[in-house]
């Protein structure tokens, strides 16, 4: 089923079902409705996040790495 395809002629509620579809870097009319269904199920396990992004990710490896000091 093509993602854009949902079964409702309510353009809100399209709009709001294809949110998501940066997450999996496809326009909704390239990615699939199962795509679509396993991110979203994804998201309502309890899905997580970096605090601050990515760029928080690798500040905090390169503190522990730089602490870490050069190898004896």
């Amino acid at each position: 089923m093509d993602a854009t395809a949902f079964p409702t002629d309510d353009a809100e509620l399209r709009a709001v079902l294809s949110g998501h579809y940066g997450d999996h870097s496809l326009a909704p009319g390239r990615a699939s409705f199962g795509m679509h269904a396993m991110l979203i199920r994804h998201h309502i396990n309890g899905a997580s996040f970096v605090v601050g992004g990515s760029a928080r990710l690798a500040e905090t490896a390169t503190d522990v790495i730089t602490s870490a000091g050069e190898p004896s």
